[in-house]
């Protein structure tokens, strides 16, 4: 990483400046300079001149160019007094600089998750499901610790037939597949369990996910034959009380298809995602009315060979998406409040990102408290790490 130190030096023009005679080229982590004549004598750090009392200083002198500087204010005349102070100073801010950056970025190892399939935060708990086991794992963030696991595949009325989705809510967790829910407490109990089959209208042909809303439930269906897909506002009593939305399911087994509706609550409101229609969220209370529906597609734009809307989640009263557009590698995150105003744009590694995730799965990423955290497994094949991103610091 290449940190500019630039900024620590104040220059102004005097007359008379005598020129910097052939100088080698050095590259340092700060920026690239070129050293010239003898000493005490001016460096050029990039487009700024500082000066240094002795060579030795900078190391041997190797290759020789002709260059022409400006002079120095009285800061870098203040500088030449003293070049080991200088040195001094220019460690001191790199030591600082590195700190900073480290700080801003913390890996954890969890050498207990085989495959995360979701990543969720609540405070000061980590949430991951891990596939490989359909088991439930929490870990407290700081200081981080395992705390709980639970949760199993299997055929019992307490264990998962599917692969499901947990909804983390003030006093329990809900967790539901394609054919139950179970709500469990949160030291890990099972508190009930209902299977879909009881609803009176449920269809074994579809697929279906039931969403908490406060008292009320999202039920989400994707109808394999149809080609649709269908969200519903349900009552405490599993009754239809509106219908949300209707559109195509577009799905093929084993593609990756970018064209979703995903769907999220988040303290009492229901967010929909409609990636077909752009940069897309109409957002519904719990009684079902429009809160609000945010267009940001001709913000975004265009991103050549792919739709807007990659993914995103609730956090702190933002809404943070990420989108299919690349920047030096990086993913761009745009972050808007509840009004759909658009905060920041940022552009993250985000090494969790998965290019051939399916179309009822997320990448292993969330924010929480301006934190990013996500789920990278190490060298690509290794044992899965946290890694938790300061989006303060981020740009």
């Amino acid at each position: 990483m290449l940190f500019d130190l630039s900024f620590l030096y104040s220059f102004s023009c005097c007359e008379g400046a005598a020129p910097l005679r052939e100088a080698p080229a050095y590259r340092t982590p700060f920026r690239h300079f070129s050293l010239a004549g003898k000493f005490p004598q001016r460096i050029k750090c990039g487009t700024k001149d500082v000066n240094f009392k002795h060579a030795a200083d900078l190391g041997p002198i190797s290759k020789w160019h002709n260059n022409c500087c400006q002079a120095v204010d009285c800061i870098s005349h203040k500088l030449r007094q003293g070049g080991a102070r200088m040195k001094r100073l220019l460690m001191g801010i790199l030591v600082l600089t590195l700190a900073a950056h480290l700080s801003a970025q913390t890996t954890i190892a969890l050498p207990d998750v085989q495959q995360p399939h979701q990543i969720a935060v609540e405070g000061n708990d980590l949430y991951v499901f891990d596939e490989a086991d359909y088991s439930l794992h929490i870990y407290t963030i700081s200081p981080f610790a395992p705390k709980l696991k639970f949760g199993r595949k299997g055929d019992g009325p307490h264990d998962f037939k599917y692969l499901p989705y947990v909804y983390i809510q003030p006093e329990t967790l809900g967790c539901t597949d394609f054919i139950k829910i179970l709500w469990f407490s949160k030291k890990g109990e099972v508190l009930k369990a209902m299977e879909f089959s009881e609803l009176k209208d449920f269809d074994p042909n579809s697929e279906m996910l039931l969403v908490p809303v406060k008292e009320h439930y999202v039920r989400i269906l994707a109808d394999h034959a149809q080609h649709k897909r269908s969200i519903f506002l349900l009552d405490s009593g599993f009754k239809t009380v509106k219908k949300l939305y209707e559109g195509p399911f577009i799905w093929e087994a084993g593609d990756y298809i970018e064209a979703r509706t995903d769907t999220l609550s988040y303290r009492g409101l229901i967010f929909i995602a409609n990636t077909l229609k752009g940069f897309h969220f109409t957002i519904f209370d719990d009684k079902g009315k429009i809160f609000r529906t945010i267009d940001k597609s001709k913000e975004v734009g265009e991103i050549p060979g792919h739709l807007q809307l990659h993914q995103y989640c609730v956090s702190d009263d933002k809404i943070y998406a990420t989108t299919y557009r690349k920047k030096d590698g990086q993913t761009e995150m745009i972050v808007l409040d509840l009004q759909g105003r658009i905060l920041r744009t940022l552009y993250l590694p985000l090494s969790s990102i998965r290019p051939n995730r399916g179309i009822l799965r997320y990448d292993p990423f969330t924010v929480s408290g301006e934190k990013l955290y996500e789920l990278i497994q190490s060298g690509g094949m290794g044992t899965w790490e946290l890694r938790i991103t300061d989006l303060a610091s981020a740009r």
